[in-house]
């Protein structure tokens, strides 16, 4: 196995004395024994080391299990075909278990989670979802494996969410999370709280603008109760080509990221509570190195 130089960095959301919340890095670790020519999909740690998700240059995903130092633990096979041309996929947890969703590039989701770190895998039936799968993220809580991806159309790409139920081996609440007049959107991230779940994004041409954007629902016994409107950051003269999300108690932090051919990036913060009248704050943009390309 050919050693990659690849590097994650953890974003660490921490609290200050007055109450409001600031954001900062942690160190960056490198991941040496990984393919050439892969990509860092998804990660997500537990005690049991670093949990990753790469796509391979040949196309399919595979998955590692990586030392805090970085080093390799495990790289056996992955339970799901690496040969598959998506390499649409996320992996997540809770509780001790992790999870892996992915298209497995016949158009159907599949989820595989594994209660020994990585060593076993168990594998749910296949859900066929509406249209394409891209983009797909997932996020773990005590009601399940919550999914949403987008089917990457040029000028009118749609969000769709369906939850995970392991415990039940099905697939529940699909909900097409778009379906609001000129709001479309791409790259979604979900994020779940004690009783809420949030679906973020970024619009996709919404009146000639871009902007960030998320969708909320209650949860109630872990049955979602949507929001009829997507609550939409204010305009910004920028074309994001991704977006990412995270929770602290109830604060929502949302990054949207633009990256050009030239390999200059903008990165963008914005943040709001989880109340039901809250809306956005104004993205401000954050410095950044735009000599490099950045990912989220």
């Amino acid at each position: 196995m050919k050693a990659n130089m690849l590097a994650i960095a953890f974003l660490l959301v921490a609290g200050v004395a007055d109450g409001q919340s600031v954001l900062g890095w942690g160190e960056i670790t490198e991941l040496t024994g990984l393919p050439s020519q892969s990509s860092v999909i998804s990660a997500y740690s537990n005690g049991h080391g670093q949990h990753v998700l790469v796509g391979l240059g040949g196309g399919g995903v595979d998955y590692f299990l990586l030392d805090n130092d970085g080093s390799v633990l495990n790289d056996s096979p992955a339970p799901f075909p690496i040969s598959a041309g998506s390499t649409s996929a996320s992996i997540t947890g809770y509780d001790g278990v992790v999870y892996v969703a992915i298209e497995l590039g016949d158009g159907t989701i599949r989820v595989f989670w594994s209660t020994t770190g990585g060593a076993t895998w168990q594998s749910s039936a296949s859900y066929s979802p509406p249209g394409t799968v891209a983009n797909l993220d997932a996020s773990a809580d005590l009601f399940g494996v919550h999914i949403a991806w987008d089917t990457e159309g040029t000028s009118n790409s749609e969000i769709y969410y369906v939850r995970y139920e392991p415990f039940a081996n099905r697939f529940v609440y699909p909900q097409h999370i778009t379906n609001m007049g000129l709001v479309t959107g791409r790259f979604p991230k979900v994020v779940t709280t004690a009783n809420n779940l949030v679906v973020s994004f970024a619009t996709t041409h919404l009146e000639g603008n871009d902007r960030g954007g998320s969708r909320d629902a209650s949860l109630s016994f872990g049955q979602p109760s949507w929001e009829a409107d997507a609550r939409l950051t204010p305009i910004l003269p920028v074309d994001f080509a991704n977006q990412s999300i995270a929770a602290l108690g109830n604060t929502l932090h949302i990054l949207l990221f633009q990256n050009t051919e030239s390999g200059h990036a903008k990165i963008y913060s914005s943040s709001r509570t989880l109340e039901p009248s809250a809306d956005w704050n104004t993205p401000t943009e954050l410095e950044t190195d735009n000599r490099r390309r950045h990912e989220l």
